[in-house]
């Protein structure tokens, strides 16, 4: 997977993940390492979607 942007996009997108996954696992009563593998594949998805528009932008 290839990381494209400066440190502080990371920052904001790990952020936004950590507290949703948070935020899930409160409300769900699950695990939040359920959520995450429940989850995974979408979110790694959903990165390449961003690296790829920040590449093609």
């Amino acid at each position: 997977m290839l990381l494209v942007g400066n440190y502080s996009e990371f920052h904001m997108v790990a952020s936004w993940a950590t507290i949703s996954v948070n935020y899930f696992a409160r409300h769900t009563g699950r695990a939040p390492q359920q959520i995450i593998a429940q989850y995974e594949t979408d979110i790694i998805a959903a990165w390449e979607d961003l690296t790829w528009y920040k590449c093609h932008s």
